[in-house]
């Protein structure tokens, strides 16, 4: 049988999950509307549709281990994300640099999910819960499919930006 401090653990980083999902996803919206580049407003609100996704497996998760959903709090990596997005527009960046930035902030947040989905399936197998490790499996999926589409996005950008026939290498 799993320690209760395991099982405790699991729970308080199940919570954190939830609420890094439902914080990210607010950011992103919120930052949604000030990017210019239509490719990354797209892209952007398919990562809100797939942390609404995410949500619903967090969901089952909850249901299949019987756990209640804790309350409701902000996350201050988020919140520290989004102060640091407010320095970055206050020095009023070209269109192109805010794009950037605004991707580079993207990925930060589906990479710290990333992370912690990958320790709660972890943990959920320890802990015997396989429906949980399953939903929790699919989310580190998603995530990391989607920071892959971020990081293809940047680079596209990136080399449109430094002008055409820029090399890796400056070579």
């Amino acid at each position: 049988m799993a320690s209760d401090g395991l099982r405790q653990l699991f729970v308080h980083e199940l919570n954190y999950a939830r609420n890094l999902e439902i914080s990210g996803n607010h950011m992103l919206e919120d930052l949604s509307v000030q990017v210019f580049r239509p490719e990354l407003v797209r892209l952007m609100g398919e990562g809100a549709e797939g942390s609404r996704e995410q949500l619903e497996n967090l969901s089952a998760c909850y249901e299949a281990t019987g756990i209640s959903t804790g309350r409701r709090i902000g996350d201050p990596v988020v919140d520290g994300l989004r102060e640091r997005f407010h320095a970055f527009t206050a020095t009023q960046p070209s269109p192109d640099a805010l794009d950037m930035f605004v991707l580079g902030t993207c990925l930060r947040v589906i990479l710290l999910g990333e992370a912690s989905y990958q320790e709660l399936a972890e943990m959920a197998e320890m802990l015997g819960e396989l429906e949980c490790v399953r939903r929790l499996r699919m989310n580190l999926t998603n995530k990391e499919e989607y920071a892959c589409r971020l990081r293809r996005l940047g680079y596209d950008l990136g080399y449109q930006f430094a002008g055409d026939g820029a090399l890796i290498g400056g070579g």
